[in-house]
C-alpha cells in the first residue's frame, strides 16, 4: 500500500500550499508536524514529501512540482 507523508509546519506557508494541494487533488496523505520526526528525515527544509512505494523524498519546492505533477 503506498504511504504519503507530508511533514511541515503550520506557520511555513510552502507547507500550507503543499497541503492546500493535496487536499484540492483528493490525495489522501497524513500529516506530520513533529519537530522530532521532522529531523529524522534528514533534510532541512520544508515541506518534506515521503512517497513509501517510490521510498522516495521530494523536498521544497521539488515537492510542490510534484504534487502539481501527480
Amino acid at each position: 500500500m503506498n504511504k504519503i507523508i507530508l511533514f511541515g509546519k503550520e506557520m511555513c506557508p510552502m507547507c500550507n500550499t503543499a497541503k492546500q494541494l493535496m487536499n484540492m487533488k483528493n490525495i489522501s496523505f497524513e500529516y506530520e508536524d513533529d519537530i522530532n520526526k521532522i529531523k529524522e528525515t534528514g533534510f532541512n527544509a520544508l515541506p518534506i514529501l515521503f512517497i513509501s512505494e517510490k521510498n522516495e523524498y521530494y523536498v521544497g519546492e521539488d515537492a510542490i512540482k510534484y504534487i502539481e505533477e501527480v
